[in-house]
């Protein structure tokens, strides 16, 4: 047995090892040796080290009290009475592994023993490489471990309660925290309808966006030479997509009047995935892509967009203005707003951008709307002088450049994209120039 103080366990530990001649034949894989010859000393060591290993190890919680009998000598009798049964594990080949418990110890809640002087002669018997009396053992356990002394002493063992740490308090100027408090505090005076919390859900927007990130840069890493052409493709339908998200907050920010907080999310994460996108390592320029392309967003009939940032200026200012005009958004909440559009790229967040008049009589809205959006300005342009929004927190996520693998070179020779017998791994074909090539080597 054996009393493992870092696991905190005891266990017992079993070496199965039938000594027949016929099975250390077997084990040995000797089939010619005659079945009455008496296996040789050496031989039965041998079989032992293949011989599987069992050991029944109970946790100290899970023993319920330990009777010791003895003292007298070197014999001390054990009896061990457990909540449940015991965990099995059995070695081979040098390696623990958890196995079924025999069907006479599955349900076992008691274990006997009785130790026996260190050093008794068994050579075939299993073994601790650093025996010690059972007495010694016994002190050694009582002085680690209060549990283990009151077991060996027959109290009772206190119930250990772990003191609870401390909650750590949220930190609420970390990205996320002011993003979902922003939404919750820039709703508006108008309460959202089903209909519109639809319209404006920003996790589906996130993922969609996201998504198309995570396509375009595994398409940069699996070929980056020739994949220009499939990339581009995917950056127009993601430019395609923003603008269909775009005319959400033009909705939020006009006939909605409501839900502020989900559509300047909307307008964070367009931003974002732009600059998650600008990390990755195209062989050509996403913005060329998108000036070059033949699909083009419109916002206002006949001025096609084919920017991100053009298309920032012109929503961002309105729906900032749209919501300084609710008393139902606090200071607060649009020095969040404010400081998000400065650091989204936004110059002037608190003025107009010179189109939104044509933008405003393309959705025919009445001189009302105009009228609440000056209201509005009138309050951001205070906050914005006052200057308290540069005080709040960044909440812009900054994208490291992802590694560039051109894999008509470099990376794994399965996921290369051209032959590469002709690299210069075995330095070959490199110092003969491509003669060895030509002689067929």
């Amino acid at each position: 047995g054996k009393i493992m103080f870092g696991n905190k366990r005891f266990s017992f530990e079993t070496l199965e090892l039938d000594r027949s001649h016929a099975n250390i034949n077997k084990m040995l894989k000797r089939k010619n040796l005659a079945e009455e010859k008496i296996p040789s000393l050496l031989e039965v060591l041998l079989a032992r080290t293949q011989a599987p290993l069992y050991s029944f190890q109970v946790k100290f919680e899970d023993v319920q009290s330990l009777e010791c009998v003895g003292g007298c000598g070197p014999e001390w009798e054990l009896v061990l009475n457990l909540k449940k049964p015991p965990s099995c594990y059995k070695k081979t080949n040098g390696s623990w592994a958890t196995v079924e418990s025999p069907a006479a110890i599955a349900s076992a809640k008691t274990i006997r023993c009785v130790t026996r002087a260190p050093g008794v002669k068994d050579e075939v018997a299993w073994k601790c490489s650093n025996e010690v009396p059972f007495a010694e053992a016994r002190q050694l356990a009582m002085q680690s471990s209060p549990m283990l002394a009151a077991l060996f002493n027959g109290t009772p063992v206190e119930q250990f309660v772990a003191p609870k740490a401390p909650k750590r308090k949220a930190n609420q100027d970390a990205p996320g925290n002011v993003s979902k408090r922003l939404r919750k505090e820039a709703m508006g005076a108008k309460k959202l309808s089903e209909k519109g919390e639809e319209l404006l859900a920003v996790e589906p927007v996130k993922e969609s966006l996201n998504e198309y990130v995570k396509s375009l840069a595994h398409t940069v890493d699996m070929d980056w030479h020739d994949s220009y052409e499939e990339t581009d493709e995917m950056l127009v339908e993601w430019f395609t997509e923003c603008g269909d998200h775009v005319q959400k907050v033009i909705k939020a920010a006009t006939s909605l009047g409501a839900g502020f907080g989900h559509a300047h999310e909307i307008l964070k994460c367009i931003h974002d995935t732009w600059l998650n996108i600008n990390a990755i390592p195209f062989r050509g320029c996403p913005r060329e892509t998108l000036s070059d392309a033949d699909h083009e967003v419109e916002l206002i009939n006949g001025e096609p967009l084919t920017s991100v940032e053009d298309m920032l200026q012109i929503i961002w200012p309105l729906l900032l203005a749209r919501a300084a005009s609710d008393s139902q958004v606090a200071d607060g909440s649009l020095n969040q707003m404010l400081k998000d559009a400065h650091d989204n790229g936004v110059s002037n967040p608190e003025v107009p951008h010179e189109s939104e008049p044509q933008l405003l009589a393309q959705l025919a809205q009445s001189a009302s709307t105009s009228a609440t959006l000056r209201d509005g300005r009138r309050r951001l342009s205070a906050l914005e002088a006052a200057g308290a929004w540069k005080t709040c927190p960044c909440t812009v996520k900054k994208h490291r450049m992802r590694r560039c693998i051109d894999r008509r070179f470099d990376g794994p020779k399965h996921l290369r994209t051209r032959d590469f017998g002709s690299d210069s791994d075995d330095g070959f074909d490199c110092g003969l120039g491509g003669f060895g090539a030509f002689l067929g080597f």
